[in-house]
């Protein structure tokens, strides 16, 4: 038989590699300088594949061959895309899809393809760093998230719809015996899990205009420099929508609410939400919870003044507090408080979270507002 493919054939260490962390048992034949990989599964016939210890081999290119042909039935692939993880057991994948109206004959403007690979590394090393310091915002990239920038590759372009693959090496797992507890994944496995996570959580951000989803995921998704490297990467190619995929290597168990093979995450240009979470992260490390003493210096109510306990509506006020001013929203009983407290000069107190918004500082309260009689800058 000879030798049908019109693709790369995967070296024969790689394929052994490959069957193992799939789930096959290597039997050693005695009388041969050859090896039975078994995958046995209830209920069906055990199915074998049977491949030599060495590459020196006369028909090691044909036993590969029929390998293939074996597994690409098997996992309902084509041949040349197991040959292709196979040979990318070492990596990740990362694929990214740019939209139809900027592929013209199978190809895209040199200006996008320069955009989309200077932004997509500067994403992987914000990646790289939230993953290094687990914390909202980051300052300064540690130096070892812009080496694990430079260790990614890039690899084909995929037919179709223009698309990039960018390979993230994990390399071997030496103990794919042990659970993730006793030997826990590589630090590039789990920037690619946070990867994922966060593009997910982003795309259900985006459906549900919600941008508190990605700021609340933030230990394990994005940070906000992540956001904002994603806005940058889906401004820069001018691509109405970008459509992400992962292939994990098998060598490596994925994360329990990550799978090996994701499915297909598409972000648009609704770049709002984004910049919104981006600008709750980069407040501060955490949300602190903070007293505010001051004056009320502005009232605003849509309500019927004489009727300041009706449940409806939105009563809001401005409170001067360190040579600025924050706005805060009340219930109808503390806005009475503060229109007395207007009306007598006198200043107030009130407890909460601060976040910066398009219209300034706001005041997210945690308890009820005090009129202080004596004004306490505090």
């Amino acid at each position: 038989m000879a030798d049908s493919t019109n693709f790369a054939l995967p070296e024969l260490g790689l394929l052994r590699r490959y069957l193992t962390a799939r789930g096959w048992h290597r039997n050693r034949l005695t009388t041969r300088a050859l090896d039975v990989f078994i995958l046995a599964e209830d209920g069906f016939p055990d199915i074998e594949i049977v491949l030599p210890q060495s590459s020196d081999v006369a028909d090691t290119k044909i036993r590969i061959d029929q390998a293939l042909r074996t597994l690409s039935d098997l996992e309902a692939t084509p041949p040349e895309d197991v040959a292709s993880r196979i040979s990318m057991i070492d990596n990740d994948i990362i694929r990214a899809r740019l939209p139809d109206h900027l592929v013209f004959r199978e190809s895209v403007p040199l200006e996008v393809a320069r955009n989309f690979l200077v932004r997509a590394r500067a994403l992987l090393i914000a990646a790289a760093s939230a993953e290094i310091e687990k914390s909202r915002f980051v300052e300064h990239n540690p130096a070892a998230s812009s080496t694990y920038g430079d260790r990614c590759r890039f690899g084909h372009t995929f037919r179709g719809s223009f698309g990039f693959t960018i390979e993230s090496p994990v390399g071997p797992n030496s103990s794919p015996q042990l659970t993730e507890t006793e030997r826990p994944p590589p630090f590039e496995r789990r920037v690619v899990q946070r990867l994922i996570r966060g593009l997910d959580t982003v795309q259900q951000a985006m459906r549900q205009q919600r941008p508190e989803l990605i700021v609340e995921s933030y230990p394990t998704g994005f940070n906000g420099n992540m956001c904002e490297e994603l806005v940058r990467l889906l401004e820069k190619t001018r691509a109405q929508q970008v459509a992400f995929q992962f292939v994990l290597s098998p060598e490596w168990k994925p994360a329990g609410d990550v799978q090996e093979q994701s499915q297909k995450i598409i972000l648009t240009q609704d770049i709002a939400i984004l910049e919104t979470a981006a600008a709750r992260l980069k407040l501060e490390d955490e949300p602190a919870i903070i007293r505010l003493f001051g004056k009320v210096i502005r009232l605003e109510s849509k309500e019927n003044p004489g009727d300041l306990l009706n449940a409806q509506g939105a009563r809001e006020v401005r409170i001067e507090w360190e040579r600025t001013s924050v706005q805060v929203r009340l219930s109808p009983e503390d806005y009475l408080k503060a229109v007395e407290a207007h009306k007598g000069g006198l200043a107030v107190s009130i407890s909460g979270t601060i976040e910066r918004t398009s219209r300034g500082l706001v005041l997210r309260p945690s308890t009820q507002l005090e009129i202080t009689r004596r004004f306490n800058p505090g």
